[in-house]
């Protein structure tokens, strides 16, 4: 007995063909989609932490800066970081001079300091030197320690009898002109942020220089803050304090996007202007 075999027929396995072709690339178009949308979920959600990250760090610094300590240049802002501040009782002004200050301890957080105790800070954020700084108006009178206006800090002892610190400076100077609220601050080394090409970093550690230092010119490593930014965008600007008003620093960063419009995070921050 003879067993009658069928097979595919040229047209029917050019029709199967076509149907899994068309199959095919409708699967592999979904597939698609949904990856590309991950990854460009991923990317934005990475870009808005690192955008996060930076203001809240930036607003946090500037806004603890020393007043009128604060200058921009390129795609640079520099300003010096406030360790403390106190009212002082007693201080040499012009036309006196002097090597100490009485200064009123403001009670902080903490305990109240025992007799002797010296002023406390962070160092490694900080620096090993603090300055002390009597009524700044301009940035210029601060990066080119001016006598006038800031001198290094020698020694502090606090009085615990009378509750002031005494405070030995490290030159005889003579304060240019009385703070209106008999302010001073304790400044520390010059901070800077720079944007390099896409990425924005922290300096540290450089020291008081009369022009405003840029990376490679004054700046040496920095410590990375964000990368994934659009070069060749002006990222600080300042509004300069009057009378009616405080200083006002712009941010303005800008992180490139892979598929989509690229994410801008446009911040004010407004700084005291109390000298």
């Amino acid at each position: 007995m003879s067993r009658a075999f069928k097979g595919f027929t040229l047209i029917e396995l050019v029709a199967v063909i076509m149907v899994l072709a068309v199959v095919g690339l409708g699967g592999y178009g979904y597939l698609r989609f949904g990856s590309q949308f991950y990854v460009d979920t991923a990317a934005r959600e990475q870009a808005l932490n690192q955008g996060r990250f930076v203001v809240e760090r930036l607003s946090r610094e500037l806004r603890n800066a020393v007043p009128n300590s604060l200058r921009v240049s390129g795609s640079c802002i520099e300003f010096v970081p406030m360790a403390a501040a106190m009212r002082y009782l007693d201080a040499p002004m012009s036309p006196d001079k002097g090597d100490s200050i009485k200064a009123l301890w403001i009670t902080p957080s903490g305990a109240t300091p025992a007799d002797g105790d010296p002023i406390q800070w962070d160092s490694g954020f900080f620096g090993s030197e603090l300055w002390v700084i009597v009524n700044p108006t301009q940035s210029g009178q601060l990066y080119s320690q001016d006598p006038g206006r800031i001198v290094p800090l020698n020694g502090s002892a606090y009085d615990k009898t009378h509750g002031y610190y005494n405070l030995t400076l490290a030159d005889t100077v003579s304060f240019a002109k009385d703070s209106p609220s008999r302010r001073l601050y304790f400044g520390g080394q010059p901070v800077s942020f720079c944007q390099q090409g896409g990425a924005l970093y922290r300096y540290q550690g450089y020291g008081f220089q009369a022009s405003q230092p840029q990376p490679g010119a004054g700046l040496g490593d920095g410590v990375l803050m964000a990368e994934g930014l659009s070069a060749g965008n002006a990222p600080f600007s300042i509004d300069a304090p009057i009378l009616q008003r405080n200083a006002v620093v712009h941010v303005l960063l800008r992180f490139r996007a892979i598929s989509e419009d690229d994410m801008f995070f446009n911040l004010e921050i407004q700084l005291p202007n109390v000298p």
